[in-house]
């Protein structure tokens, strides 16, 4: 951002608009998770599959492992998971309808899902959950620290889409380029 004026340096040039501050709460739908009680877990991949923390996601996909009988908090197929339990800040954009643990929360953004998700990204890389890690022996984050976080956003839900579908490409090309 420049000096004193929240515009990114690097811009796509058919937007000028400032992008805004904004706290994580204003433009998501912050879940924390809810762990069933484990007489309610299951191998029925009828049930509902469980999300417990970073050991249910690998590679931007959930990884069903168990499932649940009794649901307690639920994220909706297409909304961003969140780990808080150590370690904190790894993200993915659920392909189901699935039950979350202790270890994870759920953001249903009022924006666009994609730059939310790449958003979350760049801040797991840049290791900013750190600041607001509790626990020397378990680490973890809490709602209030996840709510009351700050970030920049373009106002217009073109730009977020454009950064989006850009991203999105890109990890695309670097997903085939390791394929090979």
């Amino acid at each position: 951002m420049q000096c004193n004026k929240n515009i990114p340096e690097l811009r796509f040039p058919e937007f000028e608009e400032e992008w805004e501050e904004k706290k994580l709460s204003q433009i998501n739908k912050i879940t924390m998770g809810q762990s069933p009680s484990s007489k309610y877990y299951t191998k029925n991949q009828n049930d509902t599959i469980l999300v417990q923390g970073n050991q249910d996601i690998a590679n931007n996909y959930v990884i069903p492992r168990i499932y649940t009988s009794k649901i307690t908090k639920i994220a909706k197929k297409g909304e961003i998971l969140l780990t808080v339990r150590a370690p904190v800040g790894d993200i993915v954009i659920t392909q189901y309808d699935v039950c979350i643990g202790r270890g994870v929360c759920s953001i249903k953004p009022s924006i666009s899902t994609g730059f939310m998700f790449f958003y979350l990204a760049k801040l797991n890389s840049k290791n900013q959950w750190n600041k607001y890690i509790q626990g020397s022996t378990f680490e973890s984050i809490n709602s209030k620290d996840i709510k009351s976080m700050k970030i920049k956003i373009p106002k217009s839900s073109k730009e977020q889409e454009k950064i989006a579908n850009f991203l999105t490409c890109i990890d695309q090309k670097i997903e085939l380029m390791e394929k090979k």
